[in-house]
Order: C-alpha cells, then structure tokens, then sequence
C-alpha cells in the first residue's frame, strides 16, 4: 500500500514538474522576442547618423513585426490567451510608438 502511494506521488511530481518545464519554455520564447526588441531599440537609440539612425529604425520595425508574427504562431498557453493577448499588446504598442512616433 505504501509502494502504491509512493508511486502515485512520484508519478504526480513527474507530470507536474514536465507541465512547469512546458510553461517555462512557453515564457523562454516570450522573453526571446522581447530581448530580440529591446536589442534593437538600443541600437536604435545608439545610432549616431541619420544613416544609421533610419536604418536602425527599419531594422527594429521588421524585429518588431517578425516577433509579433512568432508570437501569433505561439498560440494561447493551454487554452489559456491571457499571456499571448498580453505580449501582442505590448509589441503593437512597440510597432505603433516606432512608426508613429520616429
């Protein structure tokens, strides 16, 4: 019986630290897209000539699409959209202050 209840609880931590490893990776590819951006907005900031300054901001608007675009494809977590619906928020808000803005 004691076996029995140790291999139910081992069999229970197993699954619950492969969910965690799942919703680890799943946040890993957020915080990717978003580093990918922040890297491109330093450059942007730190660009010395209006040539590099025009080709910074095409290079952080084509980042900006492409990590929306990775995130679309991510899909919601399990079901659940509030965390993708949040991160798309916040890179359009990225893309429209870099075109509208600059």
């Amino acid at each position: 019986m004691k076996k029995t209840i140790f291999l139910l609880l081992l069999i229970h931590v197993a699954f619950s630290v492969s969910a965690q490893i799942d919703g680890a990776s799943y946040n890993d590819m957020i915080v990717d897209e978003q580093t990918k951006i922040g890297n491109k907005i330093v450059g942007f900031s730190t660009a010395e000539s209006n040539e590099d300054m025009e080709l910074a901001h095409t290079i952080l608007l084509q980042q900006v699409d492409a990590s929306i675009a990775v995130i679309q494809k991510l899909g919601a977590w399990k079901g659940d959209g509030a965390l993708q619906s949040s991160t798309l928020r916040l890179f359009n808000f990225y893309k429209s202050i870099v075109s509208v803005e600059y």
